[in-house]
């Protein structure tokens, strides 16, 4: 999960407070010294009374400790390193002395939770005496309705819940019998029909439920390896996301095992990956509640759903996917939102820049973004430009940055008596690493005028080919509704050359109106590209950008086969995904770089250059003695295996980039360096291998 890499990442982290609600934490532990708030800690254990005794939070078991470490262990060169160790821990002990958990004890601890400040639940158990509780049976229905009430009560006040699926190796979609309840009691009852039995809480509605995995070969390295289910997990459709959960080294109570460590296996230690992953999310977007910490880890879950090996056996384990920590802090960034950027002639009124006819004299300019913000600069069509420092907190007051009385008669041209030109913003974010996609911008385009009261047409804006046309809006070609075996896709929509930026956000606005996840966006010619499930998206984006005004030239697919694996990143159904992944794996592969012609590759131990090479001259070529001024070639291909000792040297990462996700820019040299994929290496030698190297000696 990346936990150390994502840790290092440069972001300030807003406080987050996550409930164990377990057999308590031991605060004292050296690796969770400081993470336990234990003024808000509480023990539930008897009767449900909420206790605040000292001391009475601690753990007495291990469990909830092996947990805690796994949440939020410091990172401090000793033991293990938490996945969110900035976050604060709150213990909430609803054990017993014999570790049971029952409904007085669980709803106690969700109440507490819900009262006491918590942002994300992690709940490592499954609540007494009933592994799987029936509503309908008056033994167990009101101890039930309890429980879910105080759930309920809990998700309502914005914390979210995630829970471990269990350890029995069942189908939690199916569950028909149980031989292990009550779990109170010497002698549970055998084969107990229990369908439509549920689990507390991981099958109450809301909470997340996670599966354990674990690696299909041990000597992978972890951060490459491909995934399992592990033999003890539960597994169903209503699984919401898998985690490590076999030999997980964590903490333990130093009272009882003197290390300090032990590694042991279950849902239970799967449910805290996902937990510190969703305190991390917390972390960054501070006003996020709990259904919107979900919904993101559900879409950051399908980028690496390609990791987790397909069941043969049909248990169905993987849920929306795997969620790495890294990508976590890297992606979906809180971005600052430029909200003004306007003008004034004079001490006249503030009008918006866009679309303004400005006259040929001092003009000030006025630009205001809302945080979380580093970095604000405006330019001013190359003639002025001004810098302002953020304080690079989550919730602070609009930072505004101005530039007086720009002399903008500098922009005409002897005889000319007007000229376009913009006004560009960028606000800086406040996450640091290179990778991250928190910087946003705006630009603005005007007219200058010798003339300011002349409504002159704006001429097109610098780098576009034609201005956008006039009158009435256009439909254009339109693809028609999609069948549900072809879901999700892809959408490319090409708005008329030459469309004005506000135009463009408008359109692409709508498309997110209508269900669509919008992927990669390029207003230089106004083609934006959009995922969607909606078998109707193409025609029912069509009629809104009409109904608005906006004219576009085309909208629609980018492939026939479904979009699938990590790429599909919208919302879609457990029978969609599998169709989608089904169809492209019975796709044939690509006939581009790959075809049966050019794909063939026979290892050659030759020590000398091939006879292509000599054919082209191409080593007296290099021995001419000129100076030759630097050139870069882009090789738009698959990948470049850079670690090749001819192309050591060769390969410029700073400029290298990924393109294969969603047409989504990824400069994560993991993403453009080679995979199995032969052919972008071999093309790249050709080119530019070194001539200092081994294989270019005669």
């Amino acid at each position: 999960m990346s936990a150390t890499d994502a840790a290092a990442v440069p972001i300030a982290h807003a406080p987050v407070t996550v409930g164990v609600i377990d057999t308590g934490i031991d605060d004292t532990h050296p690796d969770l010294v400081g993470r336990v708030d234990t003024s808000r800690s509480v023990s539930c254990g008897h009767n449900g009374i909420p206790s605040q005794a000292y001391g009475s939070w601690r753990d007495d078991y291990f469990h909830g400790t092996h947990v805690a470490g796994i949440i939020a262990a410091n990172h401090n060169g000793i033991g293990i390193d938490g996945i969110a160790p900035t976050a604060t821990l709150v213990s909430i002990k609803a054990s017993n002395d014999e570790q049971l958990m029952y409904p007085e004890y669980v709803t106690c601890g969700f109440m507490w939770a819900a009262s006491h400040g918590v942002d994300i639940v992690n709940n490592s158990y499954s609540m007494d005496p009933w592994v799987y509780w029936s509503p309908s049976d008056p033994e167990q229905a009101a101890g039930l309705e309890a429980a879910t009430r105080a759930i309920a009560y809990a998700q309502g006040k914005g914390l979210a819940v995630i829970a471990s699926a269990g350890n029995d190796g069942m189908d939690n979609d199916n569950v028909t019998t149980d031989s292990g309840s009550p779990t109170d009691l010497d002698t549970p009852i055998k084969d107990r029909p229990v369908k439509d039995g549920v689990k507390v809480p991981a099958m109450v509605e809301g909470v997340s439920q996670v599966s354990a995995a674990t690696r299909t070969n041990v000597e992978t390295k972890p951060e490459w390896a491909n995934l399992k289910r592990a033999d003890f997990s539960n597994y169903g459709k209503s699984v919401d996301f898998t985690a490590p959960g076999q030999d997980i080294y964590s903490t333990v109570p130093t009272s009882i095992f003197s290390s300090g460590y032990a590694k042991t296996s279950g849902t239970s230690m799967a449910t805290p990956h996902i937990t510190g992953i969703a305190a991390l999310i917390k972390s960054i977007h501070p006003g996020f509640q709990g259904k919107q910490i979900t919904d993101l880890m559900r879409k950051q879950a399908a980028m690496e759903y390609t990791r987790l090996e397909a069941p043969e056996d049909g248990k169905e384990f993987r849920g929306y996917g795997f969620i790495n920590a890294l990508t976590t802090m890297r992606r979906d960034q809180p971005q600052p939102t430029v909200q003004t950027l306007q003008y004034r002639v004079g001490k006249g009124e503030w009008k918006d820049v866009h679309g303004a006819t400005l006259p040929a004299g001092p003009v000030t300019f006025y630009t205001e973004a809302i945080a979380p913000i580093s970095h604000l600069h405006m330019d001013v069509a190359g003639l002025a430009s001004v810098d302002r420092d953020g304080s690079g907190k989550f919730f602070d007051s609009a930072l505004g940055a101005s530039i007086e009385n720009v002399d903008l008669s500098a922009l005409l041209p002897e005889g000319t008596d007007s000229v376009t030109a913009r006004v560009q913003v960028s606000a800086t974010g406040i996450n640091f690493d290179r990778q991250a996609d928190d910087d946003t911008g705006r630009e603005a385009v005007f007219t200058v005028s010798r003339d300011p009261n002349a409504a002159a047409t704006p001429a097109p804006a610098p780098d576009t080919d034609a201005p956008a046309p006039s009158g009435p809006a256009k439909a254009g070609i339109t693809a028609p509704a999609r069948s549900n075996d072809q879901l999700p896709a892809n959408y490319a929509v090409n708005l008329p050359k030459g469309t004005d930026n506000a135009t463009f956000q408008r359109a692409a606005a709508q498309a997110s109106f209508h269900g669509g996840l919008l992927l990669a966006q390029y207003p230089a010619f106004g083609t934006f590209f959009v995922q969607s499930a909606s078998p109707t998206f193409s025609p029912d984006l069509g009629a809104a950008l009409v109904k608005e005004g906006i004219s576009y030239d085309s909208i629609g697919p980018t492939r026939q086969a479904p979009v699938g694996g990590n790429e599909a990143m919208v919302p879609i159904s457990y029978e969609t995904r599998v169709a989608a992944d089904a169809a492209i794996a019975a796709a044939p592969r690509s006939q581009g770089a790959q075809s049966d012609q050019d794909a063939a590759l026979t290892p050659d131990p030759q020590t000398g250059n091939g006879w292509h090479l000599q054919a082209l001259r191409a080593l007296e070529a290099q021995g001419v003695d000129v100076m030759r001024a630097p050139v870069t070639v882009g090789i738009m291909d698959q990948s470049i295996d850079d670690t090749v000792p001819d192309l050591v040297g060769q390969v410029d990462h700073d400029k290298s980039v990924s393109c294969s996700f969603n047409g989504i820019p990824n400069r994560d040299p993991a993403a453009w360096r080679w995979d199995d994929a032969t052919h972008g290496t071999h093309v790249a030698g050709s080119i530019a291998a070194s001539t200092t190297a081994w294989a270019w000696t005669a």
